[in-house]
């Protein structure tokens, strides 16, 4: 990655790939004391990077698995390079050009958010998930979206293929984890594509059956409910379980 961004930690030994893969070895900047203390102050992607600039990596990358949202916002930086222009807009453009304008990179809530019951609003600015979450929009937006990626309208069927291919080192958790995509099969065998996220105040699910882009979105505004087991009950009411 250090064809594209020099400056950020470890570049000369972390592929772009790697990032998408979550095998970069990278710690996550969103759990460390330095941001977690500061939740409600604007940053830049170089200043959440910042907190883990002088961090080892937490294994030679390639070699294992480790989610980390400091992937995306390198990634953010990467098509920042290449494009010359911020991943919001980029991002922001694609959407809208698919007629889902109700997506909106801004990362303002529509709704309040909550932990357990208590507002959470105002507890985190949005410039804190960057490109690893810095996106809002209605359930039924999502879902479109996880229904025409899964459809092939959104990047060639090579390339989703790519993407939904789970990596070796995931293999062993409970989700694969291919290029920027959760992977799993149904009870059925049917084979699904997807992601979960999380951000103070709110939990989201997407999950796409790849045989006919039957796509269910669950978006909930409480950091303490869980988006995974109202997923679970949709498809288990949709008669093809987890």
């Amino acid at each position: 990655m250090s064809r594209w961004v020099p400056d950020a930690p470890h570049a000369g030994e972390i592929t772009v790939r790697q990032l998408l893969a979550h095998t970069s070895g990278l710690p996550d900047y969103a759990s460390t004391p330095e941001i977690l203390g500061h939740m409600s102050e604007p940053h830049t992607p170089a200043t959440l990077l910042a907190v883990i600039a002088d961090e080892p990596l937490a294994f030679p990358p390639g070699t294992d698995h480790a989610y980390s949202n400091s992937n995306y916002v390198v990634l953010g930086l990467v098509l920042q390079a290449v494009a010359g222009s911020p991943w919001t807009e980029q991002v922001q453009a694609r959407v809208d050009a698919l007629g889902l304008d109700a997506l909106s990179t801004t990362g303002l809530a529509t709704v309040a958010g909550h932990v357990g019951g208590v507002d959470t609003t105002g507890g985190m600015d949005p410039s804190i998930p960057d490109a690893a979450g810095r996106m809002v929009g209605p359930a039924a937006d999502v879902a479109r979206w996880g229904a025409l990626l899964a459809a092939g309208r959104v990047l060639p069927a090579d390339l989703v293929d790519a993407m939904a291919e789970p990596t070796p080192e995931s293999l062993d958790e409970a989700e694969g984890y291919g290029l920027g995509l959760m992977v799993a099969d149904l009870a059925s065998g049917a084979p699904t594509l997807g992601h979960s996220g999380s951000v103070l105040g709110f939990q989201s699910r997407l999950r796409v059956r790849r045989s006919d882009a039957l796509a269910v979105a669950t978006l909930v505004n409480d950091l303490a409910a869980e988006a995974d087991d109202v997923d679970a009950a949709l498809w288990e009411a949709l008669g093809d379980p987890l």
